[in-house]
């Protein structure tokens, strides 16, 4: 038997959020430049005996912290951290070194100025003047010429308020990375944090020479089911193969006694389970890759679905076969 030297993660991840609540759709992070997903446990030691030794490691305060850094920034990014939204509208913004051409000390600008102008005179010094509408009049009618301006006025923007109280926003975020084996089968791992609350940290770093990295990062909340148990995220591994085969150690059919009556219902079908080594729970196995064949189908017959159907009284066996293993299903039917 090949030994199974495990999976290559390949490259960085790819993340979608969600409201944690509706499940709508909210964002995605497909531009990453690294993606990391951290466990982080105390311990309590508890020690007694000859020499003091170690009895019990007890585990506690798991915290589970996703840090993510994109190659391209996104408004949706910043409203995450700072956990208010991105409102669309007329909002006043700034016209930087905007140069205007003047005729006899008077010029026009692009757009309306919602207070003065600031202009750089010919001197080089900084002139504030009120407008009127867009002319502009800097009081040198023997002056004709360009100069740069500053104002402000109202534009179309998507805007983000940084405010004192509001707290980063909490999301669904699902996060898939690449994985290879060694026979060249791809897949994916899909790691599903049902509550995700970002750490509110930006830092925009600027330089002459490169392109900025955003970054945003959040720790796991628990997440309770309708039963009550607790989780931070599920690890879910997909083989993209088709033939994608589970490895098992046995496959047992439940139950493996049916008895039927003729009067009554007499149909059924078989359901198996593949069992695994730890740490894998067995699992429930799909009967469209299972085989099934009655030793007496006069008896009883069984289709494709493991659909056992009864014909008449007597016994016969029903054969369940899984990749080479293989269990009984006895079939009792009586009157």
């Amino acid at each position: 038997m090949a030994i199974d030297k495990g999976l290559a993660l390949v490259s960085v991840a790819d993340v979608l959020f969600f409201n944690p609540v509706t499940d709508a759709y909210i964002g995605e992070g497909l531009a990453l430049t690294n993606s990391t997903l951290t466990q982080e446990v105390q311990s309590i030691e508890q020690r007694g005996g000859y020499l003091n030794a170690l009895l019990f490691d007890i585990k506690h305060s798991k915290t589970v912290t996703v840090e993510l850094e994109s190659a391209t920034f996104k408004m949706e990014y910043l409203a995450f951290q700072t956990g208010t939204p991105i409102v669309s509208g007329l909002s006043g913004v700034y016209k930087f070194d905007e140069c205007v051409s003047f005729t006899n000390g008077v010029g026009e600008t692009a757009d309306t100025p919602l207070g003065n102008v600031y202009v750089r005179m010919p001197n080089g010094a900084v002139k504030s003047i009120k407008p009127t509408g867009k002319s502009v009049d800097i009081g040198m009618a023997e002056f004709s010429g360009s100069l740069q301006v500053v104002y402000q006025y109202n534009a179309q923007v998507d805007q983000i308020t940084i405010d004192t109280k509001t707290q980063p926003l909490t999301v669904k975020a699902v996060m898939r990375v690449h994985v290879l084996s060694q026979d060249g089968i791809e897949g994916y791992i899909q790691i599903i944090i049902p509550r995700l609350k970002f750490n509110g940290s930006i830092s925009l770093t600027l330089t002459s020479d490169a392109v900025s990295t955003f970054g945003i990062g959040g720790t796991a909340q628990e997440y309770a089911t309708d039963c009550g148990e607790s989780y931070y995220a599920d690890a879910k591994y997909i083989n993209t193969e088709d033939t994608a085969v589970i490895p098992v150690e046995s496959v047992v059919a439940s139950p493996n006694v049916m008895t039927f009556s003729m009067a009554g219902v007499h149909e059924a079908t078989a359901n198996v389970i593949g069992v695994r080594s730890t740490p894998y729970s067995n699992v429930q196995l799909d009967n469209s890759a299972l085989t099934f064949e009655s030793t007496d189908q006069e008896t009883a017959t069984v289709d494709a679905t493991g659909r056992i159907t009864g014909i008449k009284q007597g016994e016969t066996t029903i054969k369940v076969t899984y990749q080479g293993l293989q269990d009984l299903i006895s079939v009792n039917i009586g009157e």
